[in-house]
């Protein structure tokens, strides 16, 4: 086990190192989906529901990372900002 000791330790790297196994960087929810973007129904809940995004970027946001599982309210498609949406240019 290797053990690196320094008066100072260059930015982002701590005092002592010690060699850690494959995976523990990882977050429980990401252990417990593995490859999955999303939690399958069997493991508990997903909320396929947004309350904010304007249906344009729900519609990416969902395909990219939620695997299309997302969708947003009615009248959602009518949200706009002080720039627009986006959209309208």
């Amino acid at each position: 086990m290797p053990v690196r000791v320094a008066s100072r330790s260059p930015p982002g790297r701590p005092l002592l190192s010690f060699p850690h196994p494959p995976g523990t960087g990882a977050s429980v929810l990401e252990h417990l989906l593995g490859d999955r973007a999303t939690i399958p129904p069997v493991m508990g809940v997903f909320l396929e529901r947004t309350r904010r995004m304007h249906p344009d970027v729900c519609r990416f946001i969902s395909e990219i990372v939620y695997d299309g599982r997302l969708d947003g309210i009615p009248g959602l498609a009518r949200q706009a900002t002080a720039f627009g949406t986006g959209r309208d240019r």
